[in-house]
């Protein structure tokens, strides 16, 4: 009697021990999502999930893709088509990203991941990539050498307030084979080309348009040569790239309270940077000091080639970070961004 009266008891403590289990909150679990990489977009284009989700694209279009964080969290590299790749979000916070191929097209997207409501995250949890691509593709490149040959007058550069405590911010660009137009979103802590394209071998020649002529540098065996000696923030540069390679480094803004930075530019084409902490933002808004002096900037797309902008909205809508634009003046003006 008592032998059965315990194997009851038993029974009953199993029972309730398997209900607590399936009512239990089962946040921290591991979370799978997917986007899939479409010709030219990314679905779904913005995506929630909880802390722990690891989120994988795949590359379901018939072109070359990335899924390129803005702020250097990740970088797929290139995905064929049919290719994956995977990353595991554990740290709240909304995480904006792109296709490198495509951000003229305005092709990204964007993480969030919410905050934990029960049960906190497991103390060894890092924002690291669960994943790494295993695309080894050159991309596609570019349709023609850049043969721009823009006239202007007058002078050009930046002007700025010191700041006593700037703030490091991390940009990474994806360069393909070819010819790449990029710039840096702020300053770079040693702005010498041998410093900022030291990580980079790829990058092998480096040409800026500054008043009425091109400035230009060539790497050598012995190092940079040429007229170029420092890349700077404010200006845009066509950089010549061997190969397929990101280019990663941190760059300084001015903290908020300090005016912000000033670029003089002059009448005629001027090459510039996108200075920005924002992923994107609109050729309108962004050259806003400039209305009614500029009337036309192009963008530059390896696969897809120019690509103009208007003050009236019309043509490509947004400037992306790490990429740099050339920008018609009627008048000499100063781009405050």
């Amino acid at each position: 009697m008592k032998r059965s009266s315990l194997f009851v008891a038993a029974m009953l403590l199993a029972g309730i021990v398997i209900a607590l289990a399936a009512w239990a909150p089962t946040e921290g679990a591991p979370v799978a999502e997917g986007v899939s990489i479409i010709d030219n977009a990314f679905v779904p284009a913005n995506l929630t999930v909880p802390p722990g989700t690891t989120v994988t694209w795949t590359n379901n279009g018939i072109y070359l893709h990335t899924a390129t964080s803005d702020l250097a969290y990740w970088n797929s590299g290139t995905l064929s088509p049919g290719q994956s790749y995977s990353y595991t979000f554990t740290v709240p916070g909304t995480y904006t990203y792109y296709c490198s191929f495509h951000y003229v097209e305005g092709m990204g997207g964007s993480i969030n991941v919410l905050p934990p409501t029960s049960t906190p995250p497991p103390p060894t949890a890092t924002l690291t990539p669960s994943a790494t691509a295993t695309a080894t593709q050159t991309p596609i490149p570019p349709p023609h050498t850049p043969t721009v040959t823009p006239t202007a007058t007058a002078t050009r550069g930046p002007t700025r307030t010191p700041t006593p405590t700037p703030t490091a911010i991390p940009l990474q660009v994806a360069l393909v084979k070819g010819w790449n137009l990029i710039s840096l979103n702020g300053r770079a802590d040693d702005p010498s080309i041998d410093s900022v394209f030291a990580n980079v071998p790829e990058v092998t020649q480096v040409y800026t348009w500054q008043y009425d002529h091109w400035l230009f540098a060539n790497r050598t065996p012995s190092g940079w040569m040429g007229t170029i000696t420092e890349i700077v923030d404010g200006t845009g540069y066509w950089v010549n790239v061997a190969d397929v390679t990101v280019l990663a480094l941190r760059t300084r803004q001015p903290v908020p309270e300090v005016p912000p930075l000033s670029y003089t530019n002059s009448t005629g084409w001027n090459m510039i940077g996108f200075v920005t902490q924002q992923p994107t933002r609109s050729f309108v808004s962004y050259l806003g000091s400039l209305q009614g002096k500029w009337t036309i900037a192009y963008g530059y797309s390896p696969l897809y080639g120019w690509q103009a902008s208007f003050p009236t909205g019309e043509g490509i809508t947004d400037m992306v970070i790490g990429r740099g634009y050339f920008v018609y003046l009627t008048a000499n003006g100063v781009l405050l961004p």
